[in-house]
């Protein structure tokens, strides 16, 4: 009886095993990822060129989502691919999610979400978009290697939030205006903007993401054009140079609460200062 019982939670403990997130991605570097385009012109050559230029984890072809539609079901494909995103109380998708995906069901909804990753506006798309999806896709390939070496890191996904660390309070930040919440008021403004905390136009902000300006981090703001009740808003601090992502929150957009980085994180990131 002992020699069965011990056989049995031997192999209740390699089913337990087998089910994890880890095991389920640990053939990602093996199969193909399957990047899908969606059909616009601008977007098809935006992903085309930012993957070519930093994917580098696994094989990957281009596909349209027709031929997703056709090869999800199976499990020898992987995803990349642009997907509306829209939270339990909302009536309709308020923000794009950069997402991969491993094929294996019928059901598109039941796919194992590997990494997901906030991108843009549903619609009425700023162009900012196309600085920031290769720091994206740099970051979602580094979120699907650290979920292939750990369970834990694997089902946590990106950190809810990333403080910002010391070693960025020498470096000068760059917020775009149109990053700024409406709440923040002139006052708070005056409080926490100098010369080395700067708000400056959004061409200015992509200026120096895109020439990679040195000791300089740079935000980024995903929030719906018009938010509902329960829509979020994601604020992101990049370190220009490496592209990594220094800072990340997210709150519930409320009239209380508008979209942008609001003075709460002012206060944040300032006291690092």
């Amino acid at each position: 009886m002992a020699v069965l019982a011990l056989f049995a939670a031997v192999t209740a403990a390699a089913q337990a095993t087998i089910t994890t997130k880890k095991y389920k991605i640990s053939d990602f570097t093996a199969k193909t990822l399957k990047v899908v385009l969606p059909g616009s012109d601008w977007m098809d050559a935006l992903l085309r060129e930012e993957v070519q230029h930093s994917w580098t984890l696994s094989p990957y072809e281009f596909c349209t989502v027709a031929e997703f539609d056709a090869l999800h079901a199976s499990d020898q494909f992987y995803f990349l691919m642009i997907v509306s995103g829209r939270f339990r109380k909302e009536k309709a998708p308020g923000i794009d999610m950069l997402t991969v995906l491993k094929g294996g069901d019928e059901d598109i909804d039941r796919l194992l979400e590997v990494v997901s990753l906030p991108f843009g506006p549903d619609e009425d798309m700023s162009g900012r978009e196309s600085i920031f999806l290769g720091p994206l896709l740099r970051i979602a390939q580094r979120r699907v290697e650290l979920a292939m070496e750990s369970d834990l890191k694997g089902y946590l996904g990106i950190p809810s939030t990333i403080v910002l660390g010391r070693e960025s309070r020498h470096k000068t930040i760059l917020f775009a205006d149109s990053d700024i919440s409406i709440g923040v008021t002139e006052i708070d403004r005056m409080k926490y903007f100098d010369e080395n905390i700067r708000m400056v136009d959004e061409d200015e902000a992509d200026e120096a993401m895109a020439g990679r300006e040195a000791m300089t981090l740079v935000s980024y703001v995903v929030a719906p054009e018009h938010p509902e009740n329960g829509s979020y808003c994601y604020k992101m601090l990049f370190d220009a140079l490496s592209g990594e992502l220094v800072y990340f929150r997210r709150h519930k957009i409320s009239s209380r609460r508008p979209a942008g980085f609001l003075t709460e994180d002012l206060k944040r990131i300032v006291a690092v200062r």
